[in-house]
């Protein structure tokens, strides 16, 4: 099943549908990527990877594409979607997805 994107409030207007944006809220929530036996797959699309060692890093990207690899990503917080992370292809450790 595919993360669900929970960061989008749909609510009816005047019979009218409209998203509302969540993103720019402090994050709340890290899960630890754990590529030990397999992929990691999170509950939800990932609103920030923290890079905790740095290195190369596959991912796939909510709405933007598969296998996409970031080469020498240093340390820090990068605001992507992730909605995968991939053991082969990722040698950067230490690495959570927060949102």
């Amino acid at each position: 099943m595919p993360p669900i994107d929970n960061f989008v409030e749909k609510f009816t207007e005047w019979g009218l549908e409209i998203g509302l944006s969540r993103l720019s809220s402090p994050l709340t929530r890290a899960e630890v990527v754990d590529l030990a036996t397999e992929d990691f797959v999170p509950v939800n699309a990932s609103r920030a990877l923290y890079v905790g060692d740095a290195g190369d890093v596959k991912v796939d990207l909510l709405n933007l594409g598969t296998g996409i690899v970031f080469k020498e990503m240093p340390i820090g917080f990068y605001p992507l979607r992730v909605t995968k992370v991939y053991k082969i292809g990722t040698d950067a450790d230490s690495m959570l997805l927060c949102d």
